[in-house]
């Protein structure tokens, strides 16, 4: 119920304007679209509606106390943000516009930032956190890479640097039926469709993953570039297939 609720208090529309300033879109998926296809429409996370969102934590009894934080049994909504991989510096104000807009549905929120990527990971593999603030990358153009890599199920006895992830976040069986669809699937489209349901699951049923912004990449070219077309994956843009005109 409370990452439900906090699904439902954030605004993704007001932090993309109010951090990256219309270098970022407002994102329902935690993947480049474009590596999705169609199959990125199955996805549809809950729309921001705080009223919503109190009446949820109403329902699973975190009631509001008189300092405008809600408990239950004595225990104060209080959850910590771990900012950030790969850097603190990458999420800008980010977390302070979260903070903000949990604390007008009676969530505290403090923020922890963290200097590298390493500290990062050793206060995931201690569970040090509630939310972990991160950017994701996309390595390549399989749709079921992150996903997979991040939350499916670990091996018992493997190796537990490799299972930080799932250890702290793995939704389960669902979720894990779809990664091994996206592993034994023949086609473009049969993988795009496993890795949206797959996604669906942490995103839509869940509640794991809250997609807040797919950040641009920027690039600047001579008006003489005549086909260049970014790849949604930034570690596979391809530059020797460009022509010049003129």
């Amino acid at each position: 119920a409370v990452r439900e609720a906090l699904a439902a208090a954030i605004d993704k529309e007001s932090i993309v304007s109010g951090v990256w300033q219309g270098y970022a879109d407002p994102s329902s998926t935690m993947i480049p679209p474009a590596i999705l296809g169609p199959a990125a429409a199955d996805i549809e996370p809950v729309a921001a509606d705080p009223a919503r969102a109190g009446e949820i934590l109403d329902a699973a009894g975190w009631v509001l106390g008189a300092n405008g934080i809600r408990e239950k049994d004595g225990q104060p909504l209080k959850l910590t943000m771990i900012s950030g991989f790969p850097s603190a510096e990458t999420h800008r104000s980010m977390p302070e516009f979260v903070q903000a807009q949990l604390r007008d549905v009676g969530i505290e929120v403090e923020i922890v930032q963290t200097p590298d990527t390493a500290t990062y990971e050793t206060r995931l593999a201690a569970g040090e956190g509630d939310l972990w603030a991160e950017v994701g990358s996309q390595n390549d153009g399989n749709p079921c890479f992150l996903p997979d890599l991040l939350f499916s199920t670990p091996i018992p006895g493997g190796e537990p640097e490799s299972a930080w992830y799932g250890a702290a976040f793995a939704p389960g069986e669902s979720f894990d039926a779809f990664i091994g669809d996206c592993r034994s699937a023949t086609s473009i489209e049969e993988v795009q469709e496993a890795a949206a349901g797959a996604m669906k699951v942490v995103i839509d049923d869940e509640f794991v993953v809250l997609p807040l912004a797919g950040i641009r990449e920027i690039y600047a070219a001579s008006e003489k570039i005549a086909d260049f077309t970014p790849h949604p994956s930034g570690l596979n843009q391809r530059w020797t297939e460009l022509s010049t005109s003129g």
